[in-house]
């Protein structure tokens, strides 16, 4: 483990953990054997004046840091939960100190002319080899049978439940829910395995189009105030906001009125958000930078077509949308 540069690895390999567990681990690690209460742990993650469902913010950063170490509550063997305290980290704790850097190797000597002529039989046997090898790997593939898909209810509340998002590892599901009432969309999430979900967003106005960052530490939506049941007359505050999944304040960052219910789409690299502005003289797809500043517009529809729903490629390198006529539905 390498605080400074935050990294975690097991067996060499690279861990890919959360922000907030991390800075859970750092704080078990630095008072090893000896409880790290929760309230120290709140104040850790979330300072004093944010108002955050706490318990089951710091429940869920501290199972994530237990699946990335493998370990469990039942039978720890890192993280041992001190009853009604807090939680303790047990494992041996050793400083590595980093190696010495290595001599530089001696330069190799020149080839000698007669070794110039190539030995084709050898040549040959890794190239042999290869294609064997491929062959095989294709019949394999090939011959690979596809389980039968199975179906899994992960809610079942009442009233109207949409626009359902899996995060980057596929553990949990992000959702609007209309609430007991069915009376304002909320934003809520929860983890595919268990059993209730975490409600992010209790505005009045309506919060949609729900995305994940692709390192799963934050949700950006949009809110709109002319889809809520009573909105202003004549105003539009739609904004986007980002949210971390564990709760918390969420950030505004930035008004794009007009954007109505444009669902959002991250870019792979987590700088950009695309939304589009489905209709008005402002109409086109449009890239909104995470640091902050204004969209730029990438598109120009002319009347009566309209662009809508916009969704980077899996490398980045291209932006899809839908180019439709305004007349037949948007």
């Amino acid at each position: 483990m390498s605080p400074s540069r935050g990294q975690l690895r097991k067996h060499g390999v690279l861990i890919k953990l959360p922000e907030q567990s991390f800075t859970i681990l750092v704080a078990l690690l630095e008072s090893h054997e000896f409880t790290v209460s929760r309230e120290e742990l709140r104040k850790r993650l979330w300072g004093d004046n944010t108002n955050v469902d706490f318990d089951h913010g710091l429940n869920a950063a501290v199972n994530r840091l237990r699946e990335a170490l493998g370990d469990t509550p039942v039978e720890p063997k890192f993280i041992e939960t001190v009853p009604r305290r807090g939680y303790r980290f047990i494992a041996a704790v050793e400083k590595v100190c980093p190696p010495a850097p290595l001599p530089a190797p001696a330069p190799l000597p020149a080839p000698e002319m007669e070794s110039a002529r190539p030995n084709w039989g050898f040549a040959a046997l890794p190239v042999l080899l290869l294609a064997a090898a491929g062959g095989w790997l294709l019949w394999q593939r090939n011959n690979v049978r596809v389980p039968a898909p199975s179906v899994h209810v992960l809610t079942s509340y009442p009233n109207s439940e949409s626009q359902p998002c899996f995060s980057p590892d596929g553990k949990q599901v992000a959702f609007l829910w209309g609430g007991p009432k069915d009376d304002n969309l909320d934003l809520y999430v929860k983890f595919v395995d268990a059993e209730g979900a975490l409600r992010l967003t209790t505005n009045p106005a309506v919060d949609v189009g729900p995305a994940w960052s692709p390192s799963g530490e934050q949700l950006a939506f949009l809110r709109s105030t002319l889809c809520s049941l009573n909105p202003t007359v004549g105003s539009d505050d739609t904004a986007v906001y980002l949210v971390s999944p564990l709760g918390g304040s969420e950030r505004k960052l930035a008004n794009v009125p007009g954007a109505g219910t444009s669902p959002l789409s991250w870019s792979p690299d987590g700088k950009w958000l695309a939304f589009a502005r489905p209709s008005g003289k402002s109409a086109g797809v449009y890239l909104l930078p995470i640091e902050g500043g204004e969209p730029r517009q990438i598109t120009h529809p002319s009347a009566p077509l309209v662009d809508s729903s916009p969704l980077f490629s899996p490398d980045g390198r291209g932006l899809a949308y839908s180019k439709m006529l305004e007349r037949l539905g948007m």
